[in-house]
């Protein structure tokens, strides 16, 4: 699971939008300090990507990869899709809320108080809340180390007042959980589906595969679903990275539908 903490290591580096402030906005642009926050989301992303990696038990791999052909453009596109998915779930007025933050907002006293340290905090709250909001759904909100992890979230969600992080917590209490028969085609628009199509697009080396059918077959591997029920299909990876508008070495047969 990735936490905030482990997440941001290495981050120390200026995505599609200048922070401050946060916006919705995907121009390349670049703030006062001289810091633009495309370069801030890509760092984040490959630091992700390379966990991600790790999880999946082929970081070798994936350092190879990075000097293939491709993957700079591969890695481009999936900070954009992973961004696109946080922002989704991101209401405008919290972005008002989290650009009026400081450091103080996130770290102890004695801590560094960069402006970099605080640009990467309000990304990995967003970030991180995007997850926690997705997973509140499946299996992973009746595991309490789950919940743990997000302590830090719930910490800045109440100097936020983002009560919409509280309200699903208390509506996931007062409902039955997910029939597990409601699955991975639907899961696509839920949300879940789409983030681990984003969490193994680079890491897992789907990026470079030639067609949908491999990567749900590799994707399942990965995340070591074997039984017919759990197994990811082929039409429910498509859909799902459609939406993510994530296309593979510009693959004319990759391009989203219309």
């Amino acid at each position: 699971m990735l936490t905030m903490q482990n997440a941001g290591e290495g981050l120390n580096a200026n995505l599609d939008k200048p922070i401050p402030p946060l916006s919705k906005s995907g121009n390349e642009q670049q703030s006062v300090s001289g810091v633009d926050t495309l370069l801030i989301q890509r760092k984040f992303a490959a630091a992700l990507a390379r966990k991600c990696a790790t999880d999946f038990q082929r970081l070798n791999d994936f350092e190879q990869e990075l000097r293939e052909q491709g993957f700079d453009d591969a890695a481009k596109k999936y900070s954009h899709a992973l961004w696109r998915w946080v922002m989704e779930q991101t209401p405008d007025d919290l972005l008002v809320k989290i650009n009026e933050l400081t450091p103080s907002h996130f770290k102890f006293p004695d801590d560094d108080d960069s402006w970099h340290d605080i640009t990467v905090d309000k990304l990995h709250y967003l970030y991180s809340r995007a997850l926690f909001l997705t997973g509140l759904q499946y299996e992973k909100a009746h595991d309490a180390k789950w919940y743990r992890s997000f302590a830090h979230e719930f910490f800045v969600a109440d100097k936020l007042a983002d009560m919409e992080v509280f309200e699903a917590l208390a509506a996931f209490k007062q409902r039955r959980r997910f029939k597990k028969e409601i699955h991975r085609e639907q899961t696509a628009a839920w949300g879940h589906l789409k983030y681990n199509v984003l969490r193994a697009w680079l890491a897992g080396g789907l990026w470079k595969l030639p067609n949908d059918g491999e990567r749900a077959e590799r994707l399942n591997r990965l995340l070591g679903l074997q039984s017919k029920q759990d197994r990811i299909s082929e039409k429910g990876f498509k859909t799902a990275r459609e939406r993510l508008k994530l296309v593979s070495l510009l693959r004319a047969s990759d391009s989203p539908s219309s």
